[in-house]
């Protein structure tokens, strides 16, 4: 039986991979800004970029498998951050958020998806 990580905008569904399993381009640590639960907060996770793909996790152990995927060919831009929240070394990707089927057709164009992420030193952000 196969698990699968789904979520909406530009995140994707695909297979739950362990971590140990991942041909990891970059991997660290970062803070991300949660905004899914009751109260909003910044959860420190483990992403590894591999194959156009952002792959979140809740800890570094081999074994553990993906929390999210984030789909980075959706994005359209990536920008360090000039009033950062968190750290002082940040970034922001930003993509236009994908069409639902229960989008209206003749709607504006669709909001803009945002994602903030901040590490604790200059050296882990231009790993």
């Amino acid at each position: 039986m196969s698990h699968s990580s789904i979520s909406s905008s530009s995140r994707t569904a695909c297979e739950t991979i362990p971590l140990g399993k991942l041909n990891a381009t970059y991997s660290g640590w970062v803070y991300k800004f949660s905004s899914s639960s009751f109260i909003k907060s910044w959860k420190r996770r483990f992403m590894v970029l591999s194959d156009e793909r952002l792959y979140v996790f809740k800890d570094d152990h081999p074994q553990c498998t993906h929390h999210s995927v984030i789909d980075l060919t959706t994005f359209r831009s990536v920008q360090q951050i000039t009033n950062p929240r968190k750290t002082k070394f940040g970034l922001l990707l930003r993509s236009m958020r994908r069409p639902s089927v229960f989008d209206d057709p003749k709607a504006a164009p669709q909001e803009l998806f945002e994602l903030e992420l901040y590490v604790d030193s200059e050296s882990e952000l231009n790993r």
